[in-house]
């Protein structure tokens, strides 16, 4: 006795991966929303300068537009199951004369909302740990971890998490005069 399951896991990757970009582009949006909401009110330079608001703003709009992307193709695939739910509907028939199919339960994709919990925790934990750690540190460790958890080398973990770490630090520290925490290094 044979199952044939793989019409029904692709159905349930397509609807999983449909609902996934709902949930993500509304939290993105509301994300990118509240960061231009906060960064309305902080201060503007007297020479007429770039004042502290431009990264967050810039990063808040691109947050509101990529959600927004996300959202048009949760509704260009809503679109498009639509228009397939119409045409397997003729087919209706002839699947239900066919013998059922008795296989195990759809499986759950977890892994994806794991992911995204994990990098919510590294977050917050950058948040706990910074000014203790320092940045450095913090944020090695922090990109080493979810590097890992993609299934990298560990060797390739350590070095890709050291080297963008250490390129983030020089761009603001030494090109953009921002100091970062040095925790118990300094």
């Amino acid at each position: 006795m044979t199952f044939d399951t793989a019409p029904e896991v692709e159905e349930t990757v397509e609807n999983s991966e449909k609902s996934y970009d709902l949930a993500s582009g509304v939290v993105v949006v509301l994300f990118g929303s509240a960061i231009l909401f906060t960064v309305r009110d902080y201060p503007t330079l007297p020479s007429g300068e770039l004042g502290p608001s431009l990264f967050p703003g810039i990063i808040g709009g691109l947050m509101v537009l990529m959600g927004l992307l996300l959202l048009g193709r949760w509704l260009k695939g809503r679109k498009a199951a639509r228009t397939n739910s119409a045409e397997a509907s003729g087919t209706a028939a002839a699947a239900a004369s066919a013998p059922a199919n008795d296989t195990a339960p759809t499986p759950v994709y977890w892994r994806g909302w794991i992911n995204a919990g994990l990098v919510v925790g590294s977050v917050i934990f950058y948040l706990l740990a910074v000014d203790f750690l320092g940045f450095l540190t913090t944020v090695i460790i922090m990109t080493v971890g979810l590097i890992l958890r993609l299934g990298a080398k560990w060797w390739v973990a350590v070095l890709a998490g050291v080297l963008s770490t250490v390129g983030v630090w020089l761009i603001f520290n030494k090109v953009l005069l921002v100091p970062l925490p040095l925790g118990f290094w300094g």
